[in-house]
């Protein structure tokens, strides 16, 4: 899985920017099991958006964006997507190895408080990792920092 930071300071009214980094911690020595050589990960797709809109959850079904994203690395439509429940979109470089990190500034207001991101893992058949619907507004308060490990998801639509 990767780590992905935030941190801002204010209250959950107007716009916030968070910066967020995110590290990816595959490599030979934390996954010495049949570690390919080619290992690389596609561009976060990074989403701010409405409470009522999910990117993706364990046990569904995978979107249409999902599905593109965790197969071939494609952050589109993934990217249509987010902006057409309303949300934000932010996307990231391919890496060439299996340990990187990726960085940016993403700018969240109250209606869109909700962060999702994924990225596909190479080479797999349909794998990727990523967190969703993590929370910047808490209790009427923007959050100061948080910390999200991801794990590996299966998106289920490899035939």
């Amino acid at each position: 899985g990767f780590l992905s930071t935030l941190a801002a300071a204010q209250e959950c009214a107007g716009n916030q920017w968070y910066f967020l980094r995110v590290q990816h911690y595959w490599n030979s020595t934390n996954h010495p099991w049949a570690y390919p050589s080619n290992a690389h990960w596609s561009g976060l797709s990074t989403c701010a958006h409405y409470a009522n809109h999910t990117v993706f959850k364990n046990g569904w079904m995978a979107s249409a964006g999902i599905k593109a994203m965790a197969e071939s690395g494609s952050q589109s439509p993934l990217d249509t997507e987010c902006t057409a429940a309303g949300g934000d979109i932010w996307k990231g470089a391919n890496t060439a190895k299996g340990e990187a990190y990726e960085c940016k500034n993403i700018l969240i207001n109250k209606k869109r408080a909700y962060v999702s991101a994924a990225a596909m893992i190479a080479p797999s058949p349909d794998w990727f990792s990523g967190f969703s619907n993590v929370s910047l507004c808490q209790n009427g308060k923007w959050v100061n920092w948080t910390k999200t490990f991801t794990t590996l998801y299966d998106s289920g639509t490899d035939s």
